[in-house]
């Protein structure tokens, strides 16, 4: 079967990193992996995931802030099968406790700097599975319950992920709540290939790319980033949380070539005065997605970014991050106050089923 047709996010993933072994994988707080490091540190932690009994299509949840580690934690959920839960630090601690308790995860992984938060929410969510802790040590802890760094270091960094069908879960992610309790949205491997075959079809990403990371790994276009960079053997630029109107001085100082963001984040540096002419030369891919985006807008990044295309996504999270596409022509001359929402991405078939 080609590797076009492949519908295990793992198996894509291995495919490009193996094949570009020494070249950029990740970029996250000053610290810079290539592939081969990158898949090192995550067989290490996936294979003492495996030794907490975890089986595939179980959950494991991750509290960690925008590191490498961050990273490491997710890749090594999915090269043992398992499904990624993402936490956040930035939210109240009730949000992060019901996430916990309803995503039924099976192991929980911390970083040393959140070590107080992960063991104060797993203990007042009646959390009974396994907490991996691969930057800190706990001399404190339950040793049955707890494995420390040192622990995780004498693993073998061998990936021998099990078989993964399309129908397998990758992730799962909680909504914001915004109509009601927030509920956990499960995405399966099948529908990210399929979504992430479409993308490059709008778009052609190469091992030359940088994408930048600017939205929570809670929010699921995240995944777009992730997954689009580390399938095609490109280098994923993960930026400081709330980084706003700022992010344009990241593009230009770390030679960013795709972009995705909320709209909003555009506003912001419009308002900031960030979005001069030209000043943003180095981005040749720029999608926006989760909030309707304005025609003024768009022409104001168009001119920031000269050498970019730029498409705007629609999709509610339960659609696999995004369902349909609308390419941006910034000299139409009869263009709408708000953009389309476009055509189907790939596969997918949009309907109207009312007025």
């Amino acid at each position: 079967m080609g590797i076009t047709k492949i519908n295990n996010l793992t198996e894509l993933i291995l495919f490009a990193a193996k094949s570009n072994l020494f070249r950029e994988a990740l970029w996250a707080m000053d610290e810079s992996l290539n592939y081969e490091e990158l898949l090192e540190r995550a067989g290490k932690l996936s294979n003492t995931i495996l030794l907490t009994g975890l089986k595939k299509g179980d959950r494991v949840a991750i509290l960690f802030e925008r590191s490498c580690g961050l990273y490491i934690a997710i890749l090594a959920s999915l090269f043992c099968g398992a499904v990624y839960v993402p936490l956040n630090p930035r939210f109240p601690n009730l949000r992060n406790k019901n996430m916990l308790k309803r995503s039924g995860a099976s192991v929980l992984i911390v970083d040393e700097s959140n070590l107080s938060l992960g063991l104060d929410i797993s203990n007042s969510s009646d959390f009974e599975g396994s907490i991996i802790l691969p930057e800190s040590e706990c001399k404190e802890c339950n040793k049955e319950l707890v494995i420390s760094k040192s622990e995780v270091e004498k693993n073998s960094s061998e990936i021998c992920p099990p078989k993964i069908n399309a129908d397998d879960n990758a992730y799962l992610l909680f909504t914001s709540g915004s109509t009601g309790e927030p509920k956990g949205v499960p995405i399966t491997h099948g529908n990210l290939c399929e979504y992430i075959r479409g993308i490059k079809l709008i778009n052609k990403v190469t091992p030359q790319d940088r994408i930048v990371q600017i939205v929570s790994v809670t929010f699921d276009l995240s995944a777009h980033d992730m997954f689009l960079a580390w399938t095609s053997g490109a280098a994923l630029y993960s930026l400081p949380e709330n980084v706003g109107a700022l992010a344009g001085r990241f593009v230009d100082e770390f030679g960013i070539t795709c972009w995705l963001s909320v709209p909003s984040t555009a506003a912001l540096m419009k308002q900031a005065g960030i979005l001069k002419r030209s000043s943003m030369p180095s981005l040749r891919i720029s999608f926006f997605c989760g909030e309707a985006l304005s025609d003024c807008i768009a022409q104001t990044w168009s001119e920031a970014a000269p050498n970019s295309s730029l498409v705007n996504l629609y999709g509610p999270t339960e659609a696999t991050i995004a369902i349909s596409y609308f390419p941006y022509d910034p000299n139409e001359i009869d263009r709408p106050s708000i953009l389309p929402l476009g055509k189907p991405i790939g596969n997918q078939r949009m309907e109207v089923i009312n007025d």
